[in-house]
């Protein structure tokens, strides 16, 4: 087992770099800094002062974020992997199409856009849980349908005052 100089880690016989610092292996007969010569084989070499040990890491686990450590001088060694990239799901058509018309039906035309807003909605709706997973937009599928309702009911409340004001004169 040969010692590292620098930070006293027990290596490998055939290792050039220290597992833990990355320094340059000597020859096995050199003592480590201090001038204590190494331990005997089978012997831990005693931490230098101010060291403390790392975790470590069970076998077959990514290591922590922020834990890597570059690769001894000369040797390559791909980074650890990042987290994936989520992607929003793409919404349905229907869905937004839906909370468009609900909106601009409070402008423009409330009982015929009104109509198209719950029509579209329920429709993307369907379309959403039919994908299994892959679509998104219920939420505007929802609101365009509680918009449309909304403005139907609208309209049929001023329809049934303008009708009981004619009816009245």
């Amino acid at each position: 087992m040969k010692f590292c100089n620098q930070c006293g880690q027990g290596n490998e016989e055939e290792a050039d770099f220290c597992i833990q610092c990355g320094t340059k292996l000597g020859a096995e007969g050199e003592a480590p800094a201090g001038g204590a010569p190494p331990p005997p084989p089978g012997v831990a070499a005693p931490p230098t002062p101010g060291y403390t040990a790392p975790v470590q890491q069970p076998t077959g686990f990514p290591p922590p974020p922020g834990t890597y450590q570059a690769p001894p001088p000369g040797t390559y060694q791909a980074p650890p992997p990042g987290l994936p990239i989520a992607r929003p799901k793409p919404n349905d058509g229907s869905a937004i199409a839906s909370l468009i018309m609900g909106i601009a039906a409070f402008l423009v035309c409330p009982l015929l856009l009104g109509v198209l807003a719950v029509v579209f909605g329920y429709i993307g709706k369907r379309n959403i849980e039919d994908s299994g997973g892959t679509l998104g937009g219920e939420s505007f599928a929802v609101a365009g349908i509680i918009l449309g309702w909304i403005n139907i009911a609208i309209f049929a409340i001023i329809a049934i005052i303008v009708l009981v004001v004619r009816l009245a004169v």
